[in-house]
């Protein structure tokens, strides 16, 4: 009987604790900024990218690019990209430029930050011929998409209280004179 008084009161304190830290935070937020030289180091780390498919087509990403436009809630991203080709036993190297728009994903039990729902705005590789565009659009894409999914941009700091408390909810995405801004809040 004793133990069950004893688990009641953890249990009431644990929600007074959290209702307390709820009232205390709500309305307030906390910013993340993050620079283009930032997010273009953490992205560097998981470059160069190689991917084969069906033993036909090996597509290698690199040297990422990251542009931030002001007013924008979106990360541009440009790779230089190679891509060799395998026809009658001969490898047909190709090379060229990929543009993409990714947003912000922000998973709240880690406090971790992905790029997500990748664009491809441009593709620029010589040599592919039209009819094979859209295919390697649709390989590169998804390749990113695996791969921004797996690797965070950016991890929270749980050492202290604020930080912890902000990990509930991402308000807004926002670029603000060349920098990521990510506001939490409660």
């Amino acid at each position: 009987m004793q133990m069950k008084k004893w688990i009641a009161a953890g249990l009431l304190l644990v929600v007074a604790l959290t209702g307390g830290a709820y009232l205390y935070f709500h309305g307030k937020t906390y910013e993340v900024r993050l620079t283009e030289a930032e997010l273009r180091d953490k992205l560097s780390a998981r470059f160069p990218l190689t991917k084969s498919y069906l033993l036909l087509l090996q597509v290698t990403l690199q040297q990422p690019r990251i542009a931030l436009h002001d007013g924008s809630e979106r990360i541009e991203l440009g790779v230089d990209t190679a891509i060799n080709v395998h026809v009658d036993k001969q490898q047909l190297p190709l090379g060229g430029s990929i543009d993409v728009e990714t947003g912000i994903r922000y998973e709240s039990g880690t406090g971790r930050f992905f790029l997500s729902d990748p664009a491809i705005t441009r593709l620029d590789v010589q040599g592919i011929p039209a009819k094979y565009t859209a295919t390697v659009r649709e390989l590169v894409r998804s390749e990113l998409g695996r791969q921004f999914a797996r690797y965070p941009v950016y991890t929270l700091r749980l050492d202290n209280v604020k930080t912890a408390t902000a990990l509930l909810v991402l308000r807004r995405v926002q670029i603000d004179h060349g920098v990521l801004v990510l506001t939490l809040g409660i």
